[in-house]
């Protein structure tokens, strides 16, 4: 069965352009967040991409906090002990990589989240560029479940 879930933005140059799409969702009983029980922060300045989001992750029993710029993003890791940041490149502000780099300044070894890339960019060029620049992981959008399932299974549990 096939459900629509929103739609996602496709960013080419100053243009935006969006795109509908429709995506299988996990069964209901795909609970993920029951074996993996996270703290999890989205950033990412696109409401649309933050409906989809906040959709996709509630499939996998997650709620999330979500934050619209860079800038927002260091202050709700700071205050919020939060395991895994959704990190979206491009934002207002105080850009994702800028953003990283702040988190991981300003926050203890034991407090660091595990920081995951959001970008439209897939070459292999911007996963190693977000690699350099602190983070844990790269996802392209649009984000698909078994790739989102992948990548929370890879965070590490924070004793």
């Amino acid at each position: 069965m096939v459900q629509f879930i929103g739609c996602l933005i496709v960013f080419g140059g100053d243009q935006q352009e969006k795109v509908a799409t429709a995506s299988p969702l996990p069964a209901p009983t795909d609970k993920l967040a029951a074996t993996l029980p996270f703290r999890i922060l989205l950033a990412d300045d696109n409401t649309v991409n933050q409906l989809v989001a906040k959709r996709v992750f509630e499939r996998f029993g997650y709620s999330l906090k979500i934050v619209s710029t860079g800038l927002q993003a260091v202050e709700a890791a700071r205050t919020g002990n939060y395991e895994v940041v959704f990190m979206d490149i491009q934002m207002p502000e105080m850009n994702g990589y800028e953003a990283t780099g702040r988190i991981r300044e300003i926050l203890p070894a034991d407090k660091q989240p595990w920081i995951v890339a959001l970008t439209a960019n897939s070459l292999e060029s911007d996963r190693e560029t977000c690699l350099q620049n602190g983070m844990n992981d790269f996802l392209t959008k649009p984000v698909r479940f078994a790739e989102l399932e992948t990548c929370l299974k890879a965070v590490p549990r924070r004793n």
